[in-house]
């Protein structure tokens, strides 16, 4: 038993590559609980011989309900591999002296993002992911009644940046409340 300071280590694996890492340490006894201060590790960046997979949607369209559209996305690619998935909802606002007087999943005028998610998946995985609308497309489907936005499910590639795997369009419209009498 020790009332100093004592040393562990611990095995991690499945981190994403290159990618900040926040933890600490937590401590029980029967004194009580104690937490450390927050710590940060990097992991190394992903080695010159790992591959990418790809990412492919395997149902469109995507189903809506209340404010989360849910997308069921798989990853092919050899052992090892991996996909970086990122799924967005963007809306294009029609402004009018400063106010939003129109929303659509054309571009026309400001395109704003309304929603996003990310997600790393294994080669030979398939998850549906969730993404919901933030604060400002929550807004805007309680003011408009009806919001229709361009969902992209875009991939991370070692060579070209980001590649588009889909876009389609979805509406997400607000959640009634049927009253028994």
């Amino acid at each position: 038993m020790s009332n100093g300071t004592v040393p562990f280590s611990a095995a991690l694996t499945g981190l994403p590559a290159g990618t900040t890492i926040h933890y600490r340490a937590v401590a029980a006894s029967d004194f009580g609980t104690f937490a450390g201060a927050d710590q940060t590790l990097t992991t190394t960046a992903a080695a010159p011989g790992s591959t990418t997979g790809t990412a492919k949607v395997s149902k469109l369209p995507s189903r809506v309900s209340g404010t989360t559209a849910r997308v069921r996305v798989s990853c092919t690619g050899a052992p090892g591999a991996t996909c970086r998935v990122t799924l967005k909802l963007t809306v294009t606002e029609t402004l009018s002296h400063g106010k939003v007087t129109a929303v659509s999943a054309r571009k026309k005028h400001k395109v704003v993002v309304v929603g996003s998610a990310s997600v790393t998946l294994k080669a030979g995985e398939t998850k549906t992911i969730r993404v919901s609308l933030n604060r400002s497309g929550k807004h805007l489907l309680a003011h408009f009644h009806r919001l229709k936005v361009k969902l992209r499910v875009s991939q991370a590639t070692a060579t070209k940046g980001t590649t588009a795997v889909s876009t389609q369009t979805t509406t997400f419209k607000p959640v009634t409340h049927k009253h028994h009498r």
